[in-house]
């Protein structure tokens, strides 16, 4: 039995490079440095900046004077500023279909609808702290309000504690007080019903 490798060559891509939605994009600042060197090759005078731009530039794509960048596996990813930015996070978060998810889920959602800018993640989690619905509506946490203060035991019944509760309703035999007693290390508890509590001065 002979093994195949099956290659299959795409001259041409699968996914329109069109099939991305558009919003109103303001001045950009981030994509100041990429866009003039994709558009006419224009770099800066320091070297060591030059040499980011280049590098940066494999990753972006210009067309029809529009900044694109590329993804692995998708379609072109529309390239916007922080303003709009802000407009797309609050959008899928809770705009008209927003689900109010995490921001990892609003990421990959805006990634979907074809945007991307550098700070995704970041952008988008101090977007949800602000949103009140989320903040109102967030599960409680069931941890102590204070840290915990171990009680240290080395060996049991070394350590006991003893409290009188009470009274109680009266029960068979007049008692409505209990004395009772714990061990720290072992949580040993030893109970004893009274009807009278003496105290001595």
């Amino acid at each position: 039995m002979g093994r195949d490798v099956r290659i299959e060559v795409l001259n041409a891509p699968s996914v329109p490079q069109h099939q991305v939605l558009v919003i109103q994009t303001g001045a950009t600042s981030w994509t100041e440095p990429i866009r003039p060197y994709l558009s006419s090759g224009i770099l800066l005078e320091d070297k060591a900046e030059a040499r980011k731009i280049h590098h940066k530039a494999l990753w972006y794509q210009m067309h029809d004077e529009v900044l694109f960048g590329k993804s692995f596996l998708g379609p072109l990813l529309r390239c916007v500023d922080a303003d709009d930015a802000n407009y797309v996070v609050r959008e899928i978060h809770e705009g008209i279909c927003g689900l109010h998810v995490g921001p990892r889920m609003v990421v990959a959602k805006i990634m979907n609808a074809g945007y991307y800018w550098p700070g995704m993640h970041m952008d988008a989690l101090k977007e949800i702290r602000k949103c009140d619905a989320c903040q109102r509506h967030a599960p409680r946490t069931l941890r102590p309000q204070n840290d915990l203060v171990p009680v240290t035991a080395a060996w049991p019944f070394q350590k006991w504690a003893i409290d009188i509760m009470g009274p109680f309703p009266e029960a068979p035999g007049r008692v409505k007080f209990l004395l009772v007693a714990i061990d720290y290390f072992t949580k040993w508890v030893e109970a004893k019903p009274l009807a009278h509590v003496r105290q001595r001065i």
